[in-house]
């Protein structure tokens, strides 16, 4: 099945994404945005095992807050929906993430 090409906005809310992502961590280098899905738009985050932890934050308020961004983001860019995952976590194992 043919993935669909990613939008101009997907890819400039993934830059956005990385940049607020990479102020978080330790390993900027690890950080790996993909797109698992268009409609809704489901954003994978990857990042080094030592800095998952930096990423969700004290009972997952960073990762909270950076979803957020993510679907105001979305909503004014014609995105559907937005949806923010961080791989390895129960959240996105739901949603048939690594």
């Amino acid at each position: 099945m043919a993935r669909e090409p990613m939008s101009a906005d997907v890819a400039e809310l993934q830059a956005w994404i990385r940049a607020i992502v990479s102020g978080l961590v330790t390993a900027r280098t690890a950080i790996a945005i993909r797109q698992l899905t268009t409609a809704p738009t489901v954003l994978q985050i990857e990042v080094a095992a030592d800095d998952v932890g930096k990423v969700i934050g004290k009972d997952g308020a960073t990762i909270s807050a950076i979803r957020r961004l993510a679907e105001v983001y979305g909503v004014g860019h014609g995105l559907r929906r937005v949806v923010f995952e961080v791989a390895g976590t129960r959240s996105s194992q739901r949603l048939g993430g690594s």
